[in-house]
């Protein structure tokens, strides 16, 4: 059984701002593989949503990598896969927040 995905303003706009800086900086092609390997990571994630590593077991918040470069976060929340940040790893750690 798949489970819904549901994305959060704040997981749209790290995603716009990724999809941005790889058609600005790299080319097409790149921006197609994240796409596509962004894709297989969720389609993966709403069949297995325990795969994740826990992060915050308060928060029950779960992480899957896509890319050497970002990282998905993400909850079970109703039987709804919530997608809370994609993070850009090279960013300084301090800025993150959920």
């Amino acid at each position: 059984m798949t489970l819904k995905i549901k994305w959060t303003g704040r997981a749209i706009n790290d995603f716009d701002s990724i999809l941005k800086f790889l058609e600005s900086e790299w080319n097409k092609k790149v921006l197609i593989k994240f796409i596509r390997i962004l894709t297989s990571k969720l389609d993966l994630i709403s069949f297995f949503p325990g795969i994740g590593v826990r992060i915050f077991e308060d928060k029950d918040v779960r992480a899957i990598s896509i890319t050497k470069h970002s990282r998905l976060y993400y909850r079970l929340k109703n039987n709804t896969i919530v997608i809370l940040r994609i993070f850009d790893t090279r960013k300084d750690p301090s800025k993150f927040t959920f």
